[in-house]
């Protein structure tokens, strides 16, 4: 039997959370924009990810976007808030 970790659903907090960075620290949409293409997308919670070499352990939320299912995006917290490292190189692709 193959062994792994589930994701779950994002709650109202990490879904508030996700439209605020995008709309605010990402690419420059309003937050009802921002809703509306989370509406299209699948969002999933890791809620205890943790790297098999010595890196990340954390919450991480993946977004797999409605435009095309190459299209994904991790995000991670650091301390506390929401954060995504690649977002100046790739925010043109949403």
């Amino acid at each position: 039997m193959i062994k792994y970790k589930e994701a779950r659903s994002p709650n109202s907090q990490e879904l508030q959370d996700l439209v605020n960075y995008i709309s605010t620290e990402g690419y420059p949409r309003n937050k009802e924009e921002v809703i509306d293409l989370l509406a299209c997308a699948y969002v999933m919670v890791c809620a205890e990810y943790q790297a098999v070499t010595p890196g990340y352990c954390g919450k991480v939320i993946v977004v797999l976007w409605g435009i095309n299912p190459e299209v994904v995006h991790a995000f991670t917290y650091k301390d506390g808030k929401i954060n995504w490292n690649s977002w100046e190189e790739e925010k043109e692709v949403i």
